[in-house]
């Protein structure tokens, strides 16, 4: 009997690799399952325009998933836009402005 619990056990440690990554903004993988943030890599990937050159982080704001992107976009020189996980501007509340932690990266390209 005791053979069977030390498979069982072998068995359980495999599948606990002890670090489970969370859903971030309701997906595992959002550089291809937000449609919006797939298509602003795409164009990263394929233009090579200084205003596509940067990275893309995963961030939290007021308790939310929120997307920052570290990319020009065509904004005349503005570093970074923040994104709700729809795709839409982050609405910022005056002297609250979030502060990139920078520390999971979805994509960066230099």
């Amino acid at each position: 009997m005791k053979p069977i619990y030390l498979i069982l056990a072998f068995l359980f440690m495999l599948n606990c690799d002890g670090k489970k990554e969370e859903p971030f903004c309701g997906v595992s993988d959002p550089a291809t399952e937000l449609i919006w943030l797939k298509e602003i890599i795409d164009i990263a990937e394929t233009h090579q325009d200084i205003n596509y050159i940067g990275a893309i982080w995963e961030e939290e704001y007021m308790r939310n998933d929120v997307v920052y992107v570290e990319m020009m976009l065509g904004s005349g020189g503005l570093p970074g836009h923040w994104f709700n996980c729809d795709g839409t501007a982050l609405s910022m509340i005056p002297g609250n402005r979030p502060m990139a932690a920078r520390t999971r990266l979805i994509y960066k390209n230099y």
